[in-house]
Formats: C-alpha cells, sequence, structure tokens
C-alpha cells in the first residue's frame, strides 16, 4: 500500500538517503583499501600518463579475457574522474566508487518497482540495499570490479522482469546490460554467473510457450 507522501517529503527522504550513503563511506583509512584497489590505482594512472591501455595487445585484452590483462572499464572510469575533476588518483577513486555507490540506491529502486508498486516498499529496498555490508566495503574507497557488478546486478534484474511483459521495449537494454556485466568485470569473476541466470530465463520463456504467468510479487505494473 503507498503512503500518501508530498512531492516535498520524498525530495527530502532522497535528500537524507544520499546524505547517509556518503557519511557512511567517509573513510576511516588514509588511503585507498585492498589488492584490488592499489591494482587498478596503478593502471588507471597508466592511463592517465600515456594515454592509452598499454595492455590491449589482443582484442580479448579489452575484457580482460586474455593473459597478463585486465577488464577496462573500472581502469577508464577512473581514468576520466581523476583528469575531469581534476583530482589525484586516491581522491578521484574515493569520489568515484562513492558516486557509484550512492548510484546503487537507484538501481536497487527501480529493481524492487518492478517487484512490487510500492513507494515505501521501493524506498526502504533502496536503503537497505545501498547501506549493506557488502555495497559499503566495496564501494569505500576499493575500486573492485565486483562492487561495481553488485550495484549494476538490479539494474539487470530489472530490465529482465520487464522484459517478460514487453518483448521489444526492454530485450534490448537486457541483452546490452547482460554483455556489460558478463564481460566489462571478469576480474571479480562474477560476470560469468549471469550467462547461467539468463539461460535459466530463455530456457523458462520457451517451455512456457513464450507466454509467462504473472505473479502476486511479478505483476505487470
Amino acid at each position: 500500500m503507498n503512503a500518501v507522501f508530498s512531492k516535498r517529503t520524498w525530495i527530502l527522504l532522497w535528500i537524507c538517503l544520499i546524505l547517509l550513503n556518503v557519511i557512511m563511506r567517509i573513510p576511516l583509512t588514509p588511503h585507498e583499501i585492498g589488492y584490488d584497489s592499489f591494482l587498478i590505482h596503478f593502471v588507471a594512472d597508466s592511463i592517465s600518463t600515456y594515454g592509452h591501455a598499454k595492455w590491449w595487445i589482443h582484442p580479448l585484452s579489452i575484457v580482460g579475457l586474455y593473459p597478463f590483462s585486465m577488464a577496462s572499464a573500472l581502469p577508464f572510469y577512473l581514468s576520466g574522474i581523476s583528469q575531469v575533476l581534476p583530482l589525484a588518483m586516491e581522491q578521484a577513486m574515493w569520489v568515484a566508487m562513492t558516486a557509484i555507490g550512492i548510484y546503487s540506491s537507484f538501481t536497487a529502486y527501480l529493481m524492487a518497482g518492478a517487484i512490487k508498486d510500492d513507494k515505501i516498499f521501493k524506498f526502504i529496498t533502496a536503503l537497505v540495499y545501498s547501506t549493506s555490508m557488502g555495497i559499503l566495503i566495496l564501494t569505500t574507497w576499493s575500486a573492485s570490479g565486483r562492487g561495481l557488478f553488485l550495484v549494476f546486478l538490479p539494474l539487470f534484474i530489472y530490465f529482465l522482469i520487464k522484459s517478460r511483459f514487453s518483448k521489444l521495449k526492454y530485450i534490448l537494454f537486457t541483452v546490452v546490460l547482460f554483455i556489460f556485466l558478463s564481460q566489462a568485470f571478469p576480474l571479480s569473476n562474477s560476470g560469468y554467473i549471469l550467462p547461467y541466470r539468463f539461460l535459466d530465463f530463455s530456457q523458462s520463456y520457451l517451455v512456457d510457450g513464450g507466454t509467462f504467468k504473472v505473479s502476486l510479487f511479478l505483476r505487470h505494473q
């Protein structure tokens, strides 16, 4: 059941949620944490210095599937933030990952909306997901492909659920985000889970003759 809140109240709630995400990501250490963070720090600095990815010696190097290569999305993202703001790579890493952490509240909100169209439910989901321990650890001055994977996974689930009811409108976004998650972050190995989930979804679609029953929680919005 939707609560009756004014537009100003919802805006205030979202501002508080964003501020809470920032406060909870204030670092307690003087430098970034995690082995991945220092490795990606070095690689992102290399991109800023030389202007290109020196490890791109094969097309598979772009997605980190070639020997002595790594996924390119996060290093390029950090290098871009560092050059645009401009900030030292260490500070740019905190800004970039905090922004990604805040973004997780919006992806969780969308995913919850595809499950149940209730503002309170969607907001609580966004609050719990964006401030959960796993998300906080991986998006607080810690540059890791696992963090990006977890942040964008709710968006993939949202498109996947929506594609059940609208074959043309959301199927393209589902496929694009599927490729993005499974190819862009192989460093975390989490992206390799998605092909099996996607195949399960496709098999269910084919077995059911191309039609899906709308359950109580996954009903057409």
